[in-house]
């Protein structure tokens, strides 16, 4: 699924909820909501869409007198996560490997001769497939996660998700009196 379809749905998803609540659409982004100083915007992962591993994104929170991205502090969204709301996103993430199947052998041999021409290319090689397996430790504030998908049902989880915490980061915006960014 590419990027372009991801923001699709995030918009058929999330849209309405920032829509209700008084956000317009940001000019300068593929797909972000902004009111007042806060803005709320989706990055896609710069690796782009893999057929083996699919892809990710980031969701950013920023205050700003102008509606965009990098324009003041940003944050991502793990920084106003709870303990037990950073479990939930790391038992959601794992779903999503779950449902991962392995890349044939014959891919892996590939990314192994195309890895080997670096001097990290072992640890490049390693990296890539640690991506197909769970996420053992505990997500933290400080920690920079993105959000993995592979199908429109990762998407819509990841959307209930935030759905679930968007009015509470909306609430204790600075806007609304939180210094929190």
């Amino acid at each position: 699924m590419k990027s372009a379809e991801l923001y699709r749905l995030l918009r058929s998803d999330l849209g309405p909820w920032f829509r209700e609540r008084g956000f317009k659409a940001v000019p300068r982004t593929q797909l972000g909501w902004h009111r007042d100083r806060l803005l709320i915007w989706f990055q896609c992962d710069k690796s782009g869409w893999n057929r083996y591993a699919g892809s990710s994104f980031f969701v950013n929170i920023q205050t700003s007198a102008a509606p965009e991205p990098w324009s003041g502090p940003v944050e991502r969204l793990q920084r106003f996560l709870s303990d037990a709301e950073l479990e939930q996103m790391r038992a959601l993430q794992n779903e999503v490997i779950r449902n991962l199947l392995p890349p044939p052998r014959e891919y892996v041999e590939q990314m192994r001769d195309a890895f080997s021409k670096y001097r990290d290319g072992a640890a490049m090689l390693e990296a890539m497939l640690g991506g197909f397996q769970p996420v053992s430790t505990p997500y933290r504030q400080q920690q920079d996660v993105s959000l993995r998908y592979f199908s429109p049902s990762d998407v819509q989880r990841w959307s209930t998700f935030l759905l679930g915490i968007f009015p509470r980061i909306v609430t204790d915006s600075p806007d609304n009196g939180n210094a929190a960014l």
